[in-house]
């Protein structure tokens, strides 16, 4: 059995044993994750080097990596780890990794510090090509720095690297992991609210920050002799988002709930980038495609949008294909600043929509794009955590012929039990 998980971030990190337990010689699990978040180190990564976001890609990673042994728990950690808030300890603990005095590279098999440190000194030589626009290492996380150093020394090739750090840490070869696009170029994502307002940036829309103080000799600009797009870029996507602290005062809601997310070129404009060949290949071959937690307008709406996936998914959904994979929803536990007033069957519409603007089709059923919602406790907890959200309506979407499985209480799983937590 294949499975294909489709999200990005850190909720499915938590889940991940979920999916463990099928993937074997004779059961495989792919996880594709989106490739446009902006916030955090990858911003800088983004705003220096270009190419794609791949924090998420990192983060999946690293928790697929096994603990059974020294070497592989060394990487773990070090491909995990941050550096320093200040400048000048990041700086100070950078040269330490990048000359391989670094404690953290004591418990890794002496040939796999060879390599690793390859691609941290090429990055490290990349910065300094660059030195005018002043990477700032503060708070840098070193896996992403290993995976651009792969994949720059590899002439931008993002699966090449990924796949590189997959067998360097000795993850399973029955578990993939695939960015949804390959690319040298960077994608930001823009969201339109129901007001009419238009939030550009994946950081900006599922987590604006309170702004802090920045250097200002450093230039935040793209560089024409990066491998970035040229010329100018939008003002909202201009800033490198590692210079802001999260707000949680600012973090609750949206001025207006979102109506639409699209990719947009670094100048603002809509575009429509084709899905990654890996990642067509994994659905087409699918038995289960997972819609997993996290955040929906974010991490699996951008996936959804891309071109190839919505044919596919819509080709696999017709009564004459011998192979029809079952398409599941892991519904939230509870609503987030993206999904806030929002019921299941408004998140089952989000996804046949995005489907829809794949694929070009003027109109597709519910039911073609999702087969069953998984709900993690009872009818009972769940309806006492959609209380915000008002009616959970469960009933239309039984009418729409989706099944409802709710891991805790088997007498609501229309009698197929869950099986599914």
């Amino acid at each position: 059995m294949h499975t294909v998980v489709i999200s990005g971030g850190t909720a499915t990190n938590h889940i991940l044993d979920a999916f463990a337990t099928s993937s074997s010689i004779n059961n495989t699990t792919t996880y594709i994750l989106p490739v446009s978040d902006n916030g955090g180190s990858s911003a800088e990564i983004l705003r220096v080097f270009g190419g794609s976001a791949i924090g998420d890609i990192r983060s999946r990673l690293v928790r697929l990596i096994p603990e059974l042994e020294s070497d592989t728990l060394g990487m773990r950690e070090l491909l995990g780890h941050r550096l320093p808030s200040d400048a000048e300890s990041a700086s100070m603990e950078w040269h330490r990794l990048v000359q391989g005095s670094h404690e953290l590279w004591v418990p890794i098999d002496p040939a796999i510090v060879t390599m690793a440190r390859s691609f941290l000194v090429h990055i490290d030589m990349e910065m300094n090509k660059r030195s005018r626009l002043r990477f700032r290492l503060e708070r840098a996380c070193v896996g992403n720095l290993f995976l651009t150093g792969a994949r720059m020394f590899m002439g931008g090739d993002t699966d090449g690297s990924v796949e590189l750090l997959r067998r360097i840490c000795r993850i399973r070869v029955s578990v993939q992991v695939h960015g949804c696009i390959n690319t040298t170029s960077t994608y930001h994502i823009a969201a339109i609210l129901r007001n009419g307002e238009i939030i550009r940036g994946q950081s900006q829309i599922s987590h604006p920050a309170v702004a802090v103080e920045v250097d200002e000799n450093c230039d935040l600009h793209h560089d024409n002799d990066s491998d970035n797009d040229h010329g100018d870029v939008h003002p909202s996507l201009r800033t490198s988002q590692l210079h802001f602290n999260h707000g949680s005062d600012i973090n609750d809601e949206l001025p207006s709930p979102i109506t639409r997310v699209m990719y947009i070129s670094p100048y603002g404009e809509e575009i429509h980038p084709r899905a990654s060949a890996k990642t067509l290949s994994a659905l087409q071959c699918a038995d289960v495609v997972v819609y997993s937690i996290g955040s929906l307008w974010t991490s699996i709406v951008p996936v959804l949008l891309l071109k190839g996936v919505g044919d596919v998914l819509i080709k696999e959904a017709q009564p004459n294909v011998s192979r029809r994979p079952l398409k599941l929803l892991l519904l939230n536990g509870a609503s987030d600043r993206e999904t806030r007033g929002m019921t299941p069957m408004d998140y089952v519409g989000v996804i046949r929509d995005a489907v829809a603007y794949s694929a070009g089709a003027e109109r597709l059923s519910l039911r073609s794009v999702v087969d069953a919602v998984a709900v993690a406790g009872t009818e009972t907890e769940t309806n006492d955590q959609y209380i915000d959200n008002g009616d959970l309506d469960l009933a239309a979407l039984r009418r729409e012929g989706i099944r409802v499985l709710f891991s805790g209480d088997h007498d609501h799983d229309d009698g197929s039990g869950s099986g599914l937590f």
